[in-house]
């Protein structure tokens, strides 16, 4: 038995039950005592989010920096290293040029000694 577009519309809806009107009621202190605790706990909720956010920005924020320094460390460790090297090097260089010198005056010396006698 084939159904209808119609019937098929119809057999997928749910109908739910109509609500009866209800009657107005008086508001009572109790009520208004409810409603102002629900708004203070929602206040009170949206404060600690906002808290919350702020926070985990600033520790990102901290973080983020904390690693740049890190970065910034590391890079002068590698600067400190290189120059330390070459610090190094000059002063052996330095060393090596003071005995040539040393060995070149004595050098002189030695020959004006010898002239000399």
């Amino acid at each position: 038995m084939k159904m209808s577009s119609k019937e098929k519309i119809r057999q997928n809806i749910i109908e739910f039950a109509k609500e009866k009107k209800r009657l107005r009621q008086k508001v009572t202190p109790n009520d208004i005592n409810a409603l102002f605790l629900g708004l203070a706990n929602i206040v009170k909720k949206n404060a600690m989010e906002e808290v919350a956010t702020d926070l985990k920005k600033e520790c990102k924020d901290a973080n983020e920096n904390f690693r740049q320094t890190i970065v910034d460390l590391q890079r002068a460790e590698t600067t400190l290293k290189k120059l330390s090297q070459e610090n190094e090097k000059l002063k052996n260089k330095i060393e090596s040029q003071q005995k040539q010198i040393c060995f070149l005056l004595n050098r002189v010396e030695n020959s004006f000694s010898i002239k000399s006698v």
